[in-house]
């Protein structure tokens, strides 16, 4: 009783490796792996199933083709007692593409002789990585690689436990981390610079500009989300969002100690979708009312027709300028979720090249949307011939006038083609015709000439 030889012995401090391969790296691997596969295929078809598979090197350099069963791989006996391996498509084409040495082989990559597996592969890995420059890679590293892609991928910690064969789930808890950061990295790509600078001023820096990051306590991001939580839910939601972002940011950069994110743990607040759509009737009575209301308010209908046209947002719309509108596309140099270009589909609602149209940013009164003088004077002269027209008697219509033009009929939409040059019923002989105004010929209005 209590005889333990070993029970006073300090082990040696252990520091825990974990290496993951990079896209990059991935990519420069797999270049290295496709050069080298006609001279030593052996080592790349099992550096290549370590990657698809997340096996360990002795399960697979000691494969056996008994094992192999359609898309599973049976190990009868591995690290932690008997397991099945499942295997992807691609795994299962490495697989087909080896061929067997001999029909009394058991083995599917037999060594020297023949009766035992290979021993080349980690003298060739050596080389293999050298060559793509992965010094520090070891080969149980490849192992790491695949579930920490699956973690990032979001697949939970049970599923990776059973795949990678770990017979406690503790100790898959090393990719828990790689989850957490790929969701906090789609939050930042989601919320984009615009949005980070806002809730940057407003809400987190306040709490936490004058804190050191490696004094922010899991203490203090529970009372801040809290009392941010009362008002707006669910800005505190996009602001705890992106404070977490920051904090695996900082831990990266060596601001922080590794796994000591004080965002991990605190759940956030339910959100509720709230979704309007409008259906086929609804957008129709919709277009009536902008036509009603076109002569009144024709910037304010040019933007609900922008907003409904292109999906953009309304600041998107409102703060717009001439230099934004491109000829196949509007671009917008700081949106939500950053630079982007909508495509044009509003031709018939902002046309450049149309005189005297104003354009969108005329609604948001500030410095920044004030127009020239010169498009507003366009924009009342053109407010002011409509309105002229449409109070003048029926009779008169579709008379010639001032300018020697017809007006249109009415109910008619002026013509979209332009008038001759020339017109001896309008002008006396030997004199010029008037000078027409570029807009003749392109506009839609129902009540003025098109000279506006």
């Amino acid at each position: 009783h209590n005889t333990n030889p070993c029970k006073n012995t300090r082990r040696y401090a252990t520091t825990p490796k974990e290496r993951f391969l990079s896209a990059e790296e991935m990519a420069r691997l797999n270049a290295v792996l496709t050069r080298d596969e006609f001279w030593c295929p052996q080592a790349v078809a099992v550096i290549r199933l370590l990657l698809l598979t997340g096996c360990r090197a002795g399960e697979i350099v000691g494969l056996q083709w008994d094992w192999i069963r359609g898309r599973r791989i049976l190990l009868p006996d591995s690290k932690s007692g008997p397991r099945t391996v499942w295997l992807s498509s691609a795994a299962r084409a490495v697989i087909d593409a080896i061929p067997r040495y001999a029909e009394d082989c058991p083995f599917v990559f037999p060594g020297r002789p023949p009766a035992k597996p290979t021993a080349a592969v980690p003298y060739q890995w050596d080389r293999i990585r050298r060559e793509a420059g992965l010094f520090d890679v070891r080969l149980h590293d490849l192992r790491h690689s695949w579930a920490s892609v699956a973690a990032m991928n979001g697949v939970d910690m049970v599923t990776i436990a059973r795949l990678l064969g770990h017979a406690l789930v503790e100790t898959t808890e090393r990719y828990a981390h790689l989850s957490d950061r790929s969701v906090a990295d789609a939050a930042d790509r989601v919320s984009g610079r615009k949005t980070v600078r806002i809730y940057l001023k407003a809400r987190i820096l306040p709490a936490f500009g004058k804190m050191p990051l490696d004094r922010i306590a899991p203490e203090d991001v529970a009372a801040w989300f809290d009392a941010a939580s009362r008002d707006r839910p669910g800005a505190a939601n996009r602001a705890f969002e992106i404070l977490r972002s920051m904090m695996f940011r900082a831990e990266e950069w060596g601001r922080r100690a590794p796994g000591t994110n004080p965002c991990l743990g605190i759940s956030k607040n339910p959100r509720t979708n709230v979704a309007r759509f409008l259906d086929i009737g609804e957008l129709e009575r919709l277009g009536r009312a902008l036509d009603a209301r076109e002569a009144q308010w024709p910037e304010t209908v040019a933007a609900i027709r922008l907003l409904a046209l292109t999906g953009c947002r309304r600041s998107e719309v409102l703060d717009r300028r001439w230099r934004d509108i491109a000829d196949d596309a509007i671009k917008l140099p700081d949106s939500k979720t950053g630079p982007r270009a909508v495509p044009r589909a509003y031709r018939h609602t902002l046309r450049r090249a149309r005189p005297g149209r104003v354009p969108v940013p005329a609604l948001r009164r500030g410095p920044r949307a004030i127009q020239p003088r010169r498009l507003l004077a366009r924009a009342l002269r053109r407010c002011k011939a409509r309105q002229a027209a449409a109070a003048r008697p029926a009779a008169h219509r579709g008379q010639p006038g001032r300018d020697g033009r017809r007006e249109p009929a009415p109910g008619r939409q002026a013509a979209r083609t332009p008038a001759p040059p020339y017109d001896s019923r309008l002008c006396a002989p030997g004199r010029r015709p008037p000078r027409r105004s570029g807009g003749e010929g392109r506009n839609n209005h129902r009540e003025c000439d098109g000279g506006c």
